[in-house]
């Protein structure tokens, strides 16, 4: 599955049963959200009507609104979803990279590994051949003060 695939299962699954209205209609936009407006008179596209509360599972952006659990969507929370070809692996660079696989972080011992659970170019690659992750996050080192 590609990333752009990936990334609308997430919002089909977020929207439950609403998606295929929605999606129909072509109201939801490539991070998810709803316009709230008037232009759409053949669903009520307020949250509260569609069932959602909006205090607690919608994040508003002016006029759109998202359910709650996609908040970070355009950039999947920093982790980087390997591709089936791996054509987006890390090149070599000396980056550290937290890797990921199926809902959980990965209790793996490779040589590569720094003793803060931080891999290796090298080592992420290696570890996607054995299809041990499906994804990687980039860590750069936080700067120091300038003043």
């Amino acid at each position: 599955m590609t990333n752009e695939r990936a990334k609308q299962e997430a919002i089909k699954k977020a929207y439950g049963e609403l998606y295929e209205r929605f999606n129909t209609l072509q109201v939801i936009d490539e991070n998810g959200y709803v316009t709230y407006g008037e232009s759409m008179t053949d669903i009520a596209v307020h949250p509260f009507e569609l069932g959602f509360n909006p205090e607690t599972e919608i994040q508003w952006n002016g006029t759109r609104w998202r359910p709650i659990n996609l908040i970070g969507l355009h950039h999947n929370n920093g982790w980087i979803r390997i591709e089936p070809d791996g054509s987006n692996l890390p090149e070599t660079k000396p980056t550290k990279y937290k890797v990921y696989y199926d809902g959980s972080l990965p209790n793996l011992r490779e040589p590569h590994k720094n003793n803060d659970d931080l891999f290796t170019c090298i080592s992420v690659r290696l570890l996607y051949s054995k299809r041990l992750i499906t994804h990687y996050k980039p860590i750069t080192p936080e700067l120091k003060p300038i003043y």
